[in-house]
């Protein structure tokens, strides 16, 4: 089934975009803190340089590698490599400060990488068997609804801490309906005809790449407004809190805007169902905001 290889090499390539941002500013915080160290702050310890700067450089080389048809398999490998030292770097921060699931995501997706590698990276061309198109599209589309009722249930869940009130009402109810019309949007994904024709297709990439580019924005406002990443959030946590998952969301939509433009229903269901799930989780598990209403 070649929708299943396609599926692996396109998770495992925006896998090291969306990561790709989060260890150059790690390595860029590195050298700053060489450089003037912050006041009251843990210095950075002696082995953070070349693991964390490794990283800095090896991922967003992949990143782009692995975007183009030729170097593909040669940047998912390197993204592989350079993603396993990324989750090694993580486990020598102090328990209790950027989390544990940064660990577990790095190494998960350097394995992935390694695999999609290994298996081949996929063509990621417009699908022409039918039922492959319509069986693709369906799973897919699983993965959107599910997206769509989490997105769903999570404004739920602040619009009743917030008991429905003023300015939150309207907000928590937008991303209520906004969830349960991407819950219907995966649920007739099967029948996507290869995200319709150009003009459909050229308003749905704008629509999603509009979107993308501003939860991407949003992210970088939170880490540069935030005083770095390194080991200053103990003191600002917008960095790691809300930064990361516009970060993920914001990829996960620009994936799925050039998914449209390459005629592919499947990966852009696929795409923007694993950036919303992904981001809420992150959301979830490392933010204020997750953990007051959880």
């Amino acid at each position: 089934m070649r929708w299943l290889r396609d599926w692996l090499g396109w998770a495992a390539a925006w896998t090291l975009v969306a990561q790709a941002p989060m260890w150059v500013w790690v390595g860029l915080d590195v050298l700053e803190e060489r450089r003037e160290q912050t006041l009251d702050a843990q210095p950075v310890a002696g082995w953070m340089d070349p693991v964390a700067l490794g990283p800095a450089v090896l991922v967003p080389l992949a990143a782009l590698l692995a975007l183009v048809p030729r170097t593909r398999r040669l940047g998912l490998a390197l993204g592989g490599v350079g993603l396993l030292l990324a989750a090694w770097t993580w486990t020598g921060f102090a328990d209790g400060d950027v989390g544990g699931w940064y660990v577990a995501l790095s190494a998960a997706a350097g394995a992935l990488a390694l695999v999609a590698a290994a298996v081949g990276p996929g063509s990621w061309g417009a699908l022409d068997d039918c039922r492959s198109t319509r069986v693709a599209g369906a799973l897919a589309g699983l993965v959107l609804a599910a997206a769509g009722a989490f997105l769903a249930w999570t404004c739920l869940q602040g619009g009743a801490y917030w008991q429905w009130s003023g300015r939150q009402r309207w907000t928590y109810g937008a991303g209520v309906v906004a969830g349960a019309l991407v819950v219907v949007a995966g649920a007739t994904a099967a029948w996507w005809p290869r995200v319709g024709g150009r003009a459909v297709r050229g308003a749905v990439a704008v629509l999603v790449g509009t979107l993308a580019a501003l939860l991407l924005f949003a992210g970088y406002i939170f880490v540069t407004e935030g005083g770095g990443v390194v080991h200053r959030w103990e003191e600002i946590e917008d960095p790691w809190s809300f930064g990361t998952p516009c970060l993920l969301a914001g990829t996960g939509l620009l994936a799925g805007a050039v998914a449209a433009v390459r005629r592919r229903g499947d990966l852009l269901a696929l795409s923007v169902g694993a950036g919303v799930a992904i981001g809420l989780l992150g959301l979830w598990q490392e933010s204020t905001w997750g953990r007051l209403m959880s």
